[in-house]
């Protein structure tokens, strides 16, 4: 139960915000999901990073994961950003930026990426 307004709510699903349960019981939901869809898949590479996660899959492999992600829950749903250009609030530099950033000074600098708002 929780009051807006003066007026009193049920919350029916999920867990409260402010509530220092919520947290772990969110990663022990992400790992379940995580162990039930996101293994079997078997990628290259995935990681993910609060509510973000990141994958790289084989050129030609079907991509269904997001249609099974979206079935896991009724009300969690997921979408997906192919090839984006950020990831994490760091914006990947451009393959000049690359070039230029290795000849001067030998390493890769991430940019931070600032997500443009709705108004």
């Amino acid at each position: 139960m929780f009051s807006f307004n003066g007026k009193f709510y049920k919350q029916v699903d999920g867990y409260s915000i402010g509530n220092p349960l919520s947290p772990t019981l969110a990663n022990i939901f992400i790992c379940k999901l995580e162990e039930d869809v996101v293994t079997p898949h078997n990628f290259p590479f995935y990681d993910w990073y609060v509510d973000d996660c990141f994958t790289k899959r084989k050129t030609n492999a079907p991509n269904n994961l997001l249609e099974k992600l979206n079935n896991y829950h009724p009300i969690i749903k997921f979408t997906v950003e192919e090839n984006p250009d950020h990831f994490l609030d760091t914006s990947q530099p451009s393959r000049m930026e690359l070039h230029h950033q290795r000849r001067d000074i030998g390493t890769i600098l991430p940019k931070v990426y600032v997500q443009k708002l709705n108004s």
